[in-house]
């Protein structure tokens, strides 16, 4: 007796090649298997979640120190590299945020004086210095009144 075969099109056109349950479609086309299904799927999804620890942001000595005993681990086997490619991407992807982060609060800190100066040679109005958010826009009140 041949086994029978899900008569269901793919939206690629090719024909589904999973067995037909009793209903003459397979599980994943029959509607009467559609909560089993869904349930199933549920359940998958479920198991492939995981918790991830909290931990408090790594200093740049700290990160050194990952990054060497990373490849001390790779150097004598005990570490397979693409665990060690997936490490040390993390640990350069930290390096960047910090280093953003930097940059952020010094040009914080730049605008934030270049308002300042602005302000005290009067080159613009008290309405326009909430309008100010990067230098730029101070050196454009600036030529608008023309210094």
């Amino acid at each position: 007796m041949a086994r029978r075969q899900c008569p269901v099109v793919r939206p690629d056109g090719s024909a589904c090649k999973a067995p037909a349950t009793d209903d003459g479609k397979c599980h994943w086309h029959s509607e009467r298997h559609r909560e089993a299904r869904l349930e199933s799927s549920r359940k998958g999804g479920l198991r492939k979640t995981i918790e991830l620890p909290s931990a408090p942001a790594l200093t740049a000595e700290r990160t050194r120190e990952l990054i060497a005993s990373v490849s001390e681990s790779v150097v004598a086997g005990s570490l397979d590299p693409n665990t060690a490619r997936a490490l040390t991407y993390l640990l350069s992807l930290d390096r960047q945020l910090r280093d953003s982060e930097g940059l952020e609060t010094r040009l914080d800190q730049l605008e934030a004086r270049m308002v300042d100066v602005a302000a005290v040679k009067g080159s613009f109005s008290s309405s326009d210095k909430p309008r100010l958010k990067r230098v730029s826009d101070v050196k454009r009140v600036s030529d608008r009144h023309g210094e």
